[in-house]
């Protein structure tokens, strides 16, 4: 759940809008052009429950694993090696906070990989709502400061280290705080 949410609104109401948001995010991954869909579930969520939940929201195209311990960069890494491991020939990771991702866009994030090494879906807070990459490339996540409005330009500095060539997104807006959700329902409509 999202800690900076739940603060503001509380813990069910928190939830509530962390399950709206997911279910959405849950929707468009299924309607992506990908072979497989993955969804790695928090540790401190039941893995049954969120299996039953995405189904409910997306049918049989999502497939949920835990994501196992570590800080968000060794869980990027694991979920990419993963999908790497079970034959992808590119992996997409998203947020579930980032409602206005369709599957149209992450589809145009897979044709964007025929011509880049990475692509990145810039968040207006300065992470990212979306990476992929044709390749696993661990050094993109080693040293970001996550949950910090610098992860965007660290990991843009990583990439270049590597040499590897980015596309990019365009910027959306990520779900963390009440204003955020206000903002988003408010553009959206009740």
């Amino acid at each position: 759940m999202k800690t900076r949410l739940a603060a503001e609104l509380g813990n069910d109401a928190a939830l509530e809008v962390y399950r709206e948001v997911a279910e959405i995010a849950f929707g468009s991954a299924a309607g992506a052009v990908a072979d497989r869909v993955v969804v790695a579930c928090a540790p401190d969520l039941a893995l049954d429950e969120l299996r039953e939940w995405a189904e409910l929201s997306a049918g049989a195209a999502l497939h949920c694993e835990p994501q196992g311990s570590g800080d968000l960069g060794e869980r990027l890494t694991r979920a990419i090696d993963d999908g790497f491991r079970h034959g992808a020939s590119a992996v997409i990771v998203i947020g579930t906070d980032c409602p206005a991702l369709t599957s149209a866009m992450l589809n145009n994030a897979f044709a964007e990989l025929h011509h880049a090494d990475v692509v990145i879906g810039p968040a207006h807070d300065g992470g990212y709502y979306l990476i992929g990459v044709r390749a696993p490339h661990a050094e993109l996540f080693d040293g970001i400061p996550w949950s910090t409005p610098d992860v965007f330009a660290m990991t843009i500095e990583a990439a270049q280290r590597g040499a590897l060539r980015v596309r990019l997104l365009p910027p959306l807006a990520d779900i963390d705080t009440a204003a955020d959700w206000r903002a988003w329902r408010g553009a959206t409509g009740p």
